[in-house]
This record gives structure tokens, C-alpha cells and sequence, in this order.
């Protein structure tokens, strides 16, 4: 199995855990010109753009894969994807981690 196809398998984890706290999934992978986002979501009226990160070891912690330039093109990805969907909803950004299987659930990772 390649590194892709891991990552889809992580996501999948995320979405149905998503799913199960009554989140809609409006897309996976959503590609925007300005990169892609790996969930967007909707929670009480509340669009979610949610970015993945996994990993294999227990000593680095994923939520250090998340930078600078990652959270802009988020932010950049998430006007976009609002725009051309023309949606005037709250947005949050968030992140959640997936190491050995077990999910941590980080809210709000990106404020203006």
C-alpha cells in the first residue's frame, strides 16, 4: 500500500468519526487552485475545512506537521471554496490527528 493510499484510509477513519458526532461531509480532497483541503464539513449551519495528518511513529507528534504555509493555503482553499459555492456561513478550521489509529480532534486551528 502506498503512502496515498494510506492517507485515504486515515481520512476515511476521520469521516466516519465525523459522521458519527452528526457532521455532514460535503466533499473529501477538495482541490482548489490554491491546494486541497482534505475534509470540508458542515456542523450547525458551520462550514469545517479539516486537514489530516497521520503518523507511523509514536515520538514525532502530527499536529507539528501543520505550518505556516499549510494554514494559508487553507485559508486561501476555504475562500475559494465558499465563493464559488456561494456560501455565506461561518467557517472553522480544524485538525485532527491520527496516530496508531487513535484521533485527536483539534478545533480552531486557524483564527482571522
Amino acid at each position: 500500500m502506498n503512502n496515498r493510499q494510506k492517507g485515504y484510509l486515515k481520512e476515511a477513519l476521520c469521516v466516519d468519526y465525523l459522521e458519527k458526532l452528526d457532521f455532514s461531509i460535503l466533499t473529501t480532497n477538495g482541490y482548489t487552485p490554491f491546494g486541497e483541503i482534505d475534509i470540508i464539513s458542515e456542523y450547525n449551519d458551520v462550514i469545517y475545512f479539516i486537514e489530516v495528518k497521520s503518523s507511523r511513529s509514536s515520538i514525532i507528534d502530527p499536529v507539528f506537521k501543520i505550518n505556516a504555509k499549510k494554514m494559508h493555503s487553507m485559508k486561501q482553499s476555504a475562500i475559494y471554496y465558499m465563493t464559488v459555492n456561494q456560501l455565506d456561513k461561518q467557517m472553522q478550521f480544524d485538525l485532527i490527528t491520527v496516530t496508531k489509529n487513535k484521533l485527536r480532534h483539534y478545533n480552531n486551528i486557524i483564527t482571522s
